[in-house]
């Protein structure tokens, strides 16, 4: 019975093992104090986001497949810029580099 509970938790652990070495980012989240959402067209625009405090601001592409949340309540790229000053926290797919998320506090 202990021989094959030993075979089991090593056949576990091998397998978690295998799948967090498999494991990727697939999202890059940007913490926010003040948000500055721009609009280019009624379903596009850019974010301005800094990686660290002290760091330089860079702009982020916002798609028409971007989501934006107030709170846990989608909202519409028009609504999201009235809320430009905020916090709130700016994710982008890590392949596409386009932001597919903006979740304002």
């Amino acid at each position: 019975m202990k021989n094959a509970f030993i075979q089991t938790a090593c056949l576990m652990l091998l397998l978690i093992s295998s799948n967090v070495a498999a494991m990727r980012y697939i999202e890059d989240a940007y913490e926010v104090l003040n948000l500055r959402i721009s609009m280019e067209t009624p379903d596009t625009g850019s974010v301005e986001v800094r990686k660290c405090e002290t760091c330089p601001l860079f702009e982020l592409e916002i798609t028409p497949e971007t989501k934006f949340y107030k709170a846990d309540t989608e909202i519409s790229l028009a609504v999201a810029t009235k809320y430009n000053g905020m916090e709130g926290v700016v994710l982008q797919d890590t392949t596409t580099k386009k932001v597919t998320r903006i979740i304002i506090y």
